[in-house]
């Protein structure tokens, strides 16, 4: 009998009706989907703190010339290039933010995954089967050769299935994972805005022990010059032995700060490499001096709406929030119907390389209807969107801090600026108190414990002040951590590393024996 033709089959006519049926309902989503654009508390127009900051900032004679815009890289601003090489340094090697980059590796490959479940899948499969017959059987009568039969037979088959996503459920499954990609993206943005943070601080914090060194060095050589004045004045009678003890007991607790000093700037140090991906004891070219950078002028102060743009933590955020909220879409199109379609072909063949002697083709179309689950996919909607509006909240909790640290960054600077405007002051009158108290001591008119007193509170005022110099720069650092920024989106991704350079042949190497073996002395026999 000749056989039908193909087209006679009722595949075209299910794949025109569920077309059809598929124009019929396209872009009707059961729950529609949501762009959180507004930030979810209220935005004040102006940082309270910053008109002040501007105020002192425009009478600071250091101020300088404000650039007109927010500079980035922020970090260039300090003018050090040693500090700009760092940073570079701990952008490429720092394994913390490599991490980051990996994660979105990660992200990006299952956006691709969530994806591939709305387009038609395709697999092929290859069989072979043997059969053993008597010559008994009426297929094969018995022609004098010896043994028994065997009836192969070789099948190729292709199978292709499609589920049409008809209320969008696959949709905002990719939909979501794309978002989540997207705030791992601005997660990248803020480990690199975190990372250079942390190097410039650390770089800082070695500057200042290393100034601090050369503070404690120069404050020891002007006791020391003071100790020999007094024990020349004790030699000729002008003094008493009093006075030398006191001396000498002020040059030892000089002498007593360097080793915590030391200690504080290899700590440093080891923080500083470890930022920029060396072992603690390895800064290689990056070594600090003891000089530190001059405060640069301040930048104009970004608006609190643009922290929404500038700021990666909430722009990472607002992605998650977006990206759950697709996945209440995701929950609600599943309590709707499926429809799906599938087309199957086999072939089949007594001989390798033989033409086919039988095919079979397949075409179905399904809808799959949920009817009882329980509560299953009801209580799934209400779960997620209570996730919608946990992290809904969790966003404006994340807004109110970043507010807060802009805020706090502010008012820091701006006392502190006063602070040092203040210790200036301070440090002069410690000078002249000093020097009084060193003239009347000379003429016979005080004592020396007026000059140990004197000489003690400048060497510890001076200290303070090189601190609170640090705290200034570091507060400044601070301040463009809080601004954020958008330069982490030029930054080029972490390359992979060649993991056949860091790992060993497992098969070629015994597996550790993880629970050692019972010795004679640890039975429980043993044991007293």
């Amino acid at each position: 009998m000749p056989r039908k033709p193909f087209t006679s089959s009722p595949l075209p006519r299910l794949l025109l009706a569920s077309t059809l049926a598929s124009a019929c309902v396209a872009g009707c989503r059961p729950t529609p989907v949501r762009s959180f654009d507004r930030a979810p508390v209220a935005m004040p127009e102006s940082f309270g703190a910053a008109a002040a900051l501007l105020e002192d900032a425009a009478d600071d004679p250091r101020s300088g010339d404000a650039p007109a815009a927010m500079p980035e890289p922020w970090w260039r601003t300090f003018g050090d290039p040693g500090l700009d090489a760092a940073v570079d340094s701990a952008l490429a090697g720092n394994l913390e933010l490599r991490q980051a980059w990996h994660r979105l590796r990660q992200a990006a490959a299952e956006v691709v995954i969530s994806g591939a479940a709305a387009a038609p899948s395709l697999d092929a499969s290859v069989s072979a089967s043997g059969t053993r017959l008597g010559d008994r059987e009426p297929e094969f009568p018995p022609d004098g050769s010896p043994g028994n039969r065997w009836d192969e037979r070789y099948a190729l088959g292709l199978g292709l299935s499609w589920e049409l996503d008809v209320w969008g459920r696959l949709a905002a499954r990719e939909q979501a994972a794309t978002l989540r990609a997207r705030a791992t993206r601005a997660d990248v943005s803020d480990a690199a805005l975190l990372v250079t943070a942390g190097v410039v601080e650390a770089w800082f914090t070695v500057q200042e022990q290393r100034a601090f060194l050369n503070l404690l060095e120069d404050q020891l050589q002007s006791s020391r010059t003071l100790l020999e004045l007094t024990e020349l004045r004790f030699s000729l009678g002008e003094g008493s032995s009093v006075a030398v003890l006191q001396q000498r007991s002020q040059v030892a607790a000089t002498e007593s700060q360097l080793p915590a000093a030391e200690a504080r700037l290899a700590a440093a140090r080891h923080r500083l490499a470890v930022l920029l991906g060396r072992t603690p004891d390895d800064l290689g070219p990056h070594e600090p001096g003891a000089v530190l950078p001059e405060l640069p002028p301040l930048p104009p102060l970004a608006a609190p709406a643009d922290l929404l743009r500038r700021r990666p933590d909430i722009r990472a955020a607002v992605a998650r929030l977006e990206a759950t909220d697709r996945e209440v879409a995701e929950a609600v199109a599943d309590r709707w119907p499926r429809l799906s379609l599938s087309l199957t072909a086999d072939w089949t063949t007594a001989a390798i390389g033989a033409a086919f002697q039988r095919d079979l083709v397949t075409a179905a179309a399904g809808v799959l209807l949920p009817l009882a689950d329980g509560g299953r996919r009801t209580a799934e909607v209400r779960r997620r969107e209570a996730i919608v509006q946990r992290q809904l909240d969790a966003l404006g909790g994340v807004v109110l801090v970043a507010l807060q640290e802009v805020e706090d960054a502010l008012s820091r600077e701006r006392h502190q600026r006063e602070l040092l405007r203040r210790r200036a002051r301070q440090l002069a009158l410690s000078r002249e108190t000093l020097e009084e108290t060193r003239r009347r001591y000379a003429n016979g008119l005080g004592d020396y414990i007026d000059v140990i007193v004197s000489l003690q509170s400048l060497q510890q005022l001076e200290r303070q002040v090189l601190g609170e110099e640090v705290e200034l720069l570091v507060n400044r650092s601070r301040l463009h951590r809080a601004f954020g920024g958008l330069w982490m989106e030029q930054l080029d991704p972490a390359a992979p590393r060649d993991l056949d350079a860091f790992a060993s042949a497992a098969d070629r190497a015994p597996a550790p024996d993880i629970v050692p073996e019972s010795t004679p002395e640890s039975t429980p026999e043993s044991l007293p």
